[in-house]
């Protein structure tokens, strides 16, 4: 409620964009359920992915402490301390497995899941260059336009729609400025 606009129909700049952005999705319910869906499915293949390491490096580690690691480890990663979450990463899996793990065989769990993200964040860079080398620039930039349409029924504004792919939908920048 904070962000909404007051009586006199205006807004902060910042609480006005975030609302605008939050709200556009209103009326897409399903797409935010899949999306959490998705996420969901992603963080526990990551969490999967510890435990394939720890069972790799020979740690006898409980499956709940897996789990109760990965989401901490995942949150620490977002945190703007260090470069890539090096070190950070690494001091986490030291501290959730001091009782199944020696420090140095923690540090290498920490090192070999950053391993595994980069090889795999390497594919998608590959994926990138050949698109870049076949489209140029045009296929590395983001293009997306929200558009607002009528609202349903009880929603205050027009909710804005999601562009699909082939709609001709230009960003923003692109409009303003004619590239």
């Amino acid at each position: 409620r904070v962000l909404e606009p007051r009586s006199d129909g205006h807004r902060l700049a910042a609480g006005g964009r975030f609302y605008d952005a939050l709200h556009t999705y209103r009326g897409h319910s399903g797409t935010l359920a899949l999306v959490g869906a998705l996420a969901l499915v992603v963080q526990l293949a990551r969490v999967g992915v510890i435990a394939l390491l720890t069972r790799a490096l020979g740690l006898d580690v409980p499956d709940s402490v897996i789990l109760l690691t990965g989401p901490v480890v995942f949150a620490s990663l977002a945190l703007p301390v260090s470069l890539n979450g090096i070190g950070v990463r690494e001091g986490v899996f030291v501290y959730f497995l001091h009782g199944y793990a020696a420090r140095p065989q923690a540090v290498a769990l920490g090192l070999a899941f950053y391993a595994v993200g980069t090889l795999t964040a390497l594919g998608g860079a590959g994926v990138l260059a050949v698109r870049f080398a076949r489209h140029g620039v045009k296929a590395v930039r983001p293009h997306t336009q929200i558009e607002a349409v009528d609202p349903e029924p009880g929603l205050p504004g027009p909710p804005a729609t999601i562009p699909q792919r082939g709609d001709g939908a230009a960003a923003p920048a692109e409009r303003s400025t004619g590239a």
